[in-house]
């Protein structure tokens, strides 16, 4: 999955017509049935951020920043790390010099950024840390970068249990750090010790261009909603068109679907009035590599 981008922008892409609850109902067997344009929606796109280098996950300050994570330029270097936007619009990077690479062709950088409910503590991930990365809020300053060197770990690996690619991150309802990694197909939560337990894993998605074929399901995408978490399933190579799904979990291992017949969903997150918005990747090119 070729994940590009040079420009933040505010653009959403679809709604999911349903509610969060103590219980979310199936909004839509498929995505495809409910398009946006039905909606009823408004919408603008608004740059408000450029040169970044392959921006991926964000998340909001309760101050208004926002912090940026940045996948970087994939050469086998030390440009990926995480940006802070201030309210004023100026931009500038807060952690830098982690390690930017492909895996299989995908960018493997800095995928995700969070911040604790607290809003006391930040915490990113690269591609193959085997752990979560913490530093408080307190010390991010754009006039000052922190390196490597300069950050606390939490989430560390368990012997053979260990994060490999962090997409995404959420929180209990303690605070605790909840992760879902694309390439364990799985998600995760710090133990009271501050090691790491998958209390999912996800099993293989159905082709729908070719039923005898499966593909790797690939979360993304997770936010909590009360006792559960929403979670996209990207798909895997060859991301056939509606292959997608977005799914409920929660930590006894149960599983549901919410929505499915999506194309590449790479985000979830639930809105002050409950709406459920995804983002999608849309289509992939046919002749692109894997």
């Amino acid at each position: 999955m070729k994940r590009r981008a040079t420009m933040l922008m505010i653009v959403s892409l679809l709604v999911v017509g349903c509610r969060s609850s103590a219980t979310i109902e199936p909004a839509a067997t498929s995505a495809q049935e409910d398009p946006l344009p039905n909606a009823g929606l408004d919408l603008a796109v608004e740059v408000v951020a450029d040169g970044l280098v392959n921006p991926l996950g964000l998340s909001a300050l309760p101050d208004g920043r926002i912090l940026i994570a940045e996948e970087g330029s994939g050469e086998d270097d030390l440009s990926a790390g995480v940006s802070m936007l201030m309210p004023d619009g100026s931009i500038g990077r807060v952690i830098s010099g982690l390690p930017s690479g492909r895996d299989s062709g995908d960018l493997s950088g800095v995928p995700l950024v969070g911040v604790s409910p607290d809003g006391t503590t930040a915490y990113t991930a690269h591609f193959g840390s085997g752990r979560l990365l913490t530093v408080p809020v307190g010390r991010l300053s754009i006039d000052t970068p922190l390196g490597p060197d300069d950050l606390s770990s939490a989430m560390r690996p368990l012997n053979s249990v260990t994060l490999t690619n962090p997409f995404d991150i959420t929180f209990d309802g303690a605070g605790v750090p909840v992760v879902s990694d694309a390439s364990q197909n799985g998600v995760a939560i710090e133990t009271d010790g501050g090691t790491t337990r998958f209390f999912h894993r996800f099993d293989r998605l159905e082709n729908p261009d070719n039923p005898d074929l499966s593909i790797d399901p690939v979360p993304t995408g997770i936010s909590r909603v009360d006792g559960e978490y929403l979670v996209t399933l990207t798909g895997g190579c060859p991301y056939p068109p509606g292959s997608g799904r977005l799914v409920a979990v929660d930590d006894q291992r149960n599983q549901r679907t919410v929505v499915e017949g999506l194309s590449m969903p790479i985000d979830v997150a639930v809105d002050e009035d409950g709406a459920i918005w995804i983002l999608e990747f849309a289509r992939f090119e046919e002749d692109a590599s894997c």
